[in-house]
This record gives structure tokens, C-alpha cells and sequence, in this order.
């Protein structure tokens, strides 16, 4: 495993079991972790696996007022383009839409704007804005917030009652100062 931001002897440490200041490590020790489009995909691939959607369903299927600025590949983009960074639209997209439950649908509808750099499906280029599109997409389909359905459908099923998103604490003795 990769540890960034530390020296080598601090990653040799970690291994041990330890952390920065070589505290130890134990059963109830929180870490930041940026997991999300791991988790994002997970949430996407379950229902293709149960069958409810397919890979190679156009996004506008599940999500018709899904737009980017050419009217052509709005209605061809699929879900597979957007898990694999090939649909060719601008990726740097960031914008506050707020904190509000709608704040995915918001940032959905904003990526109107977005202008085609590569035609659809035919690069790889790493794209940020496509995962607006993924977390919206299980809101959708379970009608309710994402993080609700990853808690649901993921991070319970696997046991990982002390997940949380968003979390503002200050780094403390009960949280490593460290991302995995």
C-alpha cells in the first residue's frame, strides 16, 4: 500500500501498526480515506449486477435531463463511457451547489456547459465531472441520497459501521493523521 505524505521510516512504522507520532493503531482507530469513486463504481456495478441497469445504458436512460454542451453525445453517452473516462467532455469541473439534498441533481444540470475535447468514447483521459453523473445515478435508482445508499448497500453489508462522509472533526488522537 501506498502511504502518502510521510517519510520512509514513518510508512515502515504504519506497517507495524503504528502511525505518525507511533501511537498504535488498534480496532477503533479512524483514518481518512478518499475512497469515493471506488465507492462510487461499487454502487453503480451492483445494480448492473442485479441487473436493474446496464453498462451500456445511455445515461439519459436513468437520468433524461442529463446534458453536456453537445446536444449528440448528451443522448449517446453511456454509463460504461462515464465509469471508463472516455466521454470526451471537459473533466475539470468543479462548482459549490451547496450542502441542500439536491446539491447532485444541481450539479448535474450545471454540466450543460461542459465542451467536448475528444470525441465520445474514443480516449481515455481522466474526468472528474463524470462521477456527478455516477453519484446521481443510484440517488435515482434507490430514490434516496447517495450516501444513504452506499451506507445501505455497501458500508454496512461490509461491516464498516464507522464510515462516514463529510466527516469536519479535527484530526485527534482517535483519528490518524494520515490518507490511505
Amino acid at each position: 500500500m501506498r502511504l502518502l505524505g510521510c517519510t520512509p521510516s514513518a510508512a515502515l512504522r504504519r506497517r507495524r501498526g503504528t502511525y505518525r507520532d507511533a501511537r498504535t493503531v488498534g480496532g477503533g482507530t479512524l483514518f481518512r480515506s478518499r475512497q469515493s469513486q471506488t465507492f462510487t463504481a461499487a454502487a453503480i456495478l451492483q445494480p448492473v449486477e442485479q441487473g436493474r441497469l446496464s453498462l451500456d445504458d445511455p445515461v439519459r436512460a436513468h437520468l433524461p435531463q442529463s446534458t453536456v454542451a453537445d446536444p449528440d453525445v448528451s443522448a449517446a453517452v453511456t454509463i460504461r463511457d462515464c465509469l471508463t473516462h472516455s466521454c470526451g467532455w471537459v473533466g475539470d469541473f468543479s462548482e459549490d451547489p451547496g450542502w441542500d439534498d439536491d446539491a447532485p441533481a444541481a450539479m448535474v444540470g450545471r454540466m450543460v456547459k461542459l465542451v467536448q475535447v475528444t470525441p465520445l468514447g474514443r480516449m481515455w483521459s481522466y474526468n472528474n465531472a463524470t462521477y456527478y453523473v455516477l453519484r446521481r445515478l443510484p440517488e435515482v435508482l434507490h430514490r434516496r441520497g447517495f450516501e444513504n445508499v452506499l451506507d445501505e448497500t455497501l458500508l454496512r453489508p461490509l461491516g464498516m459501521d464507522g464510515s462516514c462522509f463529510f466527516d469536519l472533526r479535527p484530526l485527534s488522537e482517535e483519528i490518524a493523521n494520515t490518507l490511505l
